[in-house]
């Protein structure tokens, strides 16, 4: 493709805007991750459907996450865990311990963490 000398610099700055805002729009919001939080944490507590609160955590983690909402979706990891073994009483010891590992892991990673209270009160 050719540029016409007088349009290169009109392009290139186009171009200098436009791909920095469609590489911010592929990143979720604060808002938006925190919706699919208490959604995933719904699916789990309200409807006792663990499987699928895993696969939106696992959805989740995969984007590109602040340090304080990654910290928040290890948090809820934690927290489905042990919904699970309260709920699933063929898995409950299993799932307990997962949910114990998990809150100590935690706590040993973030140990910064503005969630790290929570976490060691859930232990």
């Amino acid at each position: 493709m050719l540029i016409h000398v007088r349009t290169a610099p009109v392009f290139l700055a186009f171009s200098a805007v436009l791909v920095p805002a469609a590489a911010r729009a592929q990143e979720p919001s604060a808002a938006q991750v925190r919706e699919e939080i208490d959604f995933a944490r719904g699916l789990a507590e309200e409807w006792g459907f663990v499987d699928i609160a895993e696969e939106v955590i696992s959805r989740v983690g995969k984007q590109k996450l602040s340090d304080s909402l990654r910290e928040e979706l290890g948090l809820l990891q934690c927290e489905v865990y042990f919904i699970a073994g309260k709920s699933d009483a063929a898995r409950r010891d299993e799932l307990l311990q997962r949910s114990l590992s998990c809150y100590e892991d935690f706590v040993a990673r973030n140990a910064y963490s503005e969630f790290k209270d929570d976490a060691e009160a859930a232990l």
